[in-house]
């Protein structure tokens, strides 16, 4: 996935705590068996990661780049990035 951003889940059940849902990646895939190359798209709610490697509840996202708009937004809001492992998922 290129010029990819971590978003919110914007169809989150009902019933499930807040703090307990998962967000998505959004960005630019290549490869995906559904979609055109290049295509824009908001994945499923992510399950796991390691490294740049992203699991969600259908498909496994390797990360390129991400967008710079994110980026930014990052380090405006004082988010730390590890380039090499970028998104870090909440356990409980």
């Amino acid at each position: 996935m290129h010029n990819w951003s971590v978003v919110p889940n914007r169809d989150p059940n009902p019933y499930q705590a807040p703090e307990t849902i998962a967000p998505c990646l959004y960005g630019q895939v290549v490869g995906h068996p559904m979609h055109e190359d290049y295509t824009y798209v908001t994945t499923s709610p992510m399950l796991a990661s390691a490294g740049r490697v992203v699991e969600t509840c259908n498909t496994i996202y390797e990360l390129g780049l991400m967008s710079e708009g994110y980026e930014e937004w990052c380090f405006h809001n004082g988010v730390d990035l590890d380039l090499s492992n970028p998104v870090k998922l909440k356990t409980i």
